[in-house]
């Protein structure tokens, strides 16, 4: 699961206390938006988002105070081992096949490039094995 901490805002602070949420779980959020808005010794601060993600949980409430490091927000993994992967016809499918063998080696050489370049691949649906006819690839994260 990805998680977003409070980062180091400099200045020697430790910690900030939480003034406000600018997202409620289930958001999408996309890179630089802001979170959450904190409070430290010298100044109500807006922290972005890290990267663009589904908010799953918010750790700590308007008050809280949090250490550098502590987590602020979830993001989207928890959601992912719920997906329901089948048909594309069927209407409780939320994800269906490729449309042939060669785009489904294609996205799974994506996954794979990203673990090249340095990516955590946090969740792997490249070896994912399905019933059914298709060209099925299981749900991937990468961070």
């Amino acid at each position: 699961m990805a998680v977003f901490t409070l980062p180091d805002l400099g200045e020697g602070l430790h910690e900030a206390e939480i003034v406000s949420w600018h997202v409620t779980e289930g958001d999408h959020v996309v890179t630089d938006q802001p979170l959450v808005a904190v409070e430290t010794d010298k100044a109500v601060v807006e922290i972005p988002s890290p990267r663009s993600a589904r908010v799953t949980r918010l750790h700590g409430g308007t008050g809280d105070r949090v250490a550098v490091g502590d987590p602020l927000v979830d993001a989207i993994q928890e959601r992912m081992g719920k997906l329901q992967i089948g048909p594309g016809m069927d209407g409780k499918s939320e994800m269906g096949p490729l449309i042939t063998r060669e785009h489904r080696d294609r996205v799974a050489g994506y996954v794979g490039a990203g673990a090249e370049e340095g990516a955590t691949v946090v969740v792997d649906g490249r070896e994912a094995s399905f019933d059914g006819d298709g060209f099925f690839l299981g749900v991937s994260l990468l961070d």
